[in-house]
């Protein structure tokens, strides 16, 4: 790889471990995309796991678009430090687009990454190239719709995983904070959901504490080029098609303004625009459309889709969308709220949306589908508990005996 034609190509990097399935499918994505050349770096990094069936098979594998580089790790990295390891390539290339193995591409991937570089790739405000686009924000299980401002990007404070290019110059920047910083300290202090902090094996805390502390953003399409199979694997031990999205369709030239004018959502998925349109600052307030910040005693008011134990100050309607518009038009009406906190409101933050919430997501659907399949999850959850139960009673009776 080490060669000097390299640096001026986008490399693809495909991730894997031992799901031969998911390699195959993504490795036929990519055969069926289209491409401006055939001299296209292919880069299969498989992380050590004793699969010599797909060990063979990535080694056999034809990719008729330009070179193929295939790496097995000797020893088991696990995804952290893999992903790490494949960060690194960018040393090699001018960008890498790296592909963790549940993924699957839109045929014209390639020519929006092109054009994302070639627009942001020298702005180093902005830390990664996302090919995914969030439909719904999984903190909560709640529908993401951002706004449609004529641009075909936007930006999110948040880490792509699910098909994302770093440059050079993104991944450096990246590697020296994280070399030159206690980076524990810096996730413990950052105002990041409380479920990523937990995260144990995850590589993308480190880059969400990153985005945080220096103050930059990820730039998302939005009609995503990825979609996402979400199989069992190192974060879970079943898959889902929750985070399937439309895939793009279609080429085109997008249009790509300057940073400045992007619309921006925080870590959160709120939009930045509200703190504007309220005229209020960052010090003050804290936005919580998705209801799932924790309260901060330095803020002063909060604005959120809660109910709240405290002084309101005043409300808006659910009527536009996406539903921050009903904020910069003055919507009147009940279920986004503006509260004054005070020490008891910090304390005891409630944990239940305004019913409007309810509403003005499932006004769109058929109910009963709804409830009946409210109604099949939750027998399937009481099972489960059943299970755990009896699981776990029998371990304590073997123990005793």
């Amino acid at each position: 790889m080490n060669r000097l034609e390299n640096k001026n190509k986008i490399a693809i990097v495909v991730v894997g471990y031992n799901r031969l399935n998911s390699i195959k499918r993504l490795l036929d994505s990519l055969l069926d995309a289209q491409y401006p050349s055939n001299d296209i770096p292919l880069v299969i990094s498989i992380d050590c796991s004793g699969c010599t069936e797909l060990y063979d098979y990535v080694r056999q594998f034809e990719w008729p678009y330009g070179e193929k580089y295939v790496i097995i790790q000797e020893i088991r990295l696990g995804l952290k430090e893999h992903i790490f390891r494949c960060g690194d390539l960018t040393e090699y290339f001018k960008a890498i687009i790296l592909l963790e193995d549940d993924l699957f591409v839109s045929p014209f991937f390639y020519d929006y990454v092109l054009q994302a570089v070639d627009a942001y790739g020298d702005e180093d405000r902005i830390a990664e190239i996302s090919l995914y686009k969030n439909e719904r924000n999984g903190y909560v299980g709640l529908p993401f719709i951002e706004v449609q401002d004529g641009s075909d990007v936007f930006l999110r404070q948040a880490v792509s995983s699910w098909g994302q290019c770093w440059t050079s110059m993104m991944w450096t920047a990246f590697k020296e904070w994280y070399t030159t910083n206690d980076v524990e300290e810096k996730i413990k202090t950052a105002d990041m959901p409380v479920v990523i902090k937990g995260w144990e094996r995850a590589w993308s805390k480190y880059y969400y504490a990153y985005l945080l502390d220096q103050q930059k953003y990820v730039l998302y399409p939005h009609v995503s080029l990825s979609t996402n199979f979400s199989e069992a694997g190192e974060h879970g031990n079943q898959g889902n098609s929750n985070e399937q999205v439309v895939l793009m369709q279609g080429n085109f030239t997008y249009k790509m303004p300057s940073f400045e004018k992007l619309v921006r959502y925080d870590i959160y998925f709120n939009n930045e625009s509200i703190y504007t349109w309220l005229g209020m600052s960052r010090d003050e307030i804290i936005l919580d459309m998705y209801g799932f910040h924790e309260l901060d005693k330095k803020k002063k008011y909060i604005l959120t889709t809660l109910e709240l134990p405290c002084q309101k100050v005043r409300s808006y309607g659910l009527v536009f969308r996406p539903w921050e518009m009903n904020i910069k038009n003055g919507v009147p009406g009940e279920g986004i709220t503006l509260y004054e906190l005070d020490e008891f409101s910090v304390a005891k933050k409630a944990q239940r949306y305004n019913k409007s919430v309810g509403q003005y997501f499932l006004r769109a659907g058929n109910h009963q589908i709804i409830r009946n399949a409210a109604r099949a999850n939750f027998v399937a959850d009481i099972r489960r508990l059943i299970i755990r139960l009896k699981n776990k009673i029998s371990r304590i009776l073997g123990l005793r005996k």
